[in-house]
């Protein structure tokens, strides 16, 4: 099965760079959703939860303001506006496995 590879960024630093199944923001239109084979984008995102999936799981971090990039190899970029995200966040590994749950929110369907 195809992947996104997710690739989350501040001002500042890496806050995280992980392969996932679909990533869902808050796009200044309204929600988006990408998946596997997007059609490149390039949209303003809201403040708010950034939600992504990793197999049957989901998971989100708050973002502030920014933007959100989709190339055509499958390649999802978040830039966001908020040093101060970094500094909540610190740098994030290729898992989130290791955060505490307050900062990791995971859905089932």
């Amino acid at each position: 099965m195809a992947k996104l590879k997710l690739h989350v960024v501040s001002q500042e630093k890496d806050l995280l760079n992980i392969e996932v199944d679909a990533v869902t923001a808050q796009a200044i239109q309204g929600m988006i959703t990408i998946l596997p084979g997007h059609i490149p984008l390039f949209t303003r995102i809201k403040s708010g939860e950034l939600e992504y999936q990793k197999g049957e799981t989901w998971k989100a971090m708050p973002v502030s303001d920014g933007f959100l990039t989709v190339s055509q190899n499958d390649e999802v970029t978040i830039m966001v506006d908020s040093v101060d995200q970094a500094k909540r966040w610190g740098s994030l590994e290729d898992d989130k496995s290791s955060l505490p749950e307050e900062k990791t929110k995971e859905k089932t369907k």
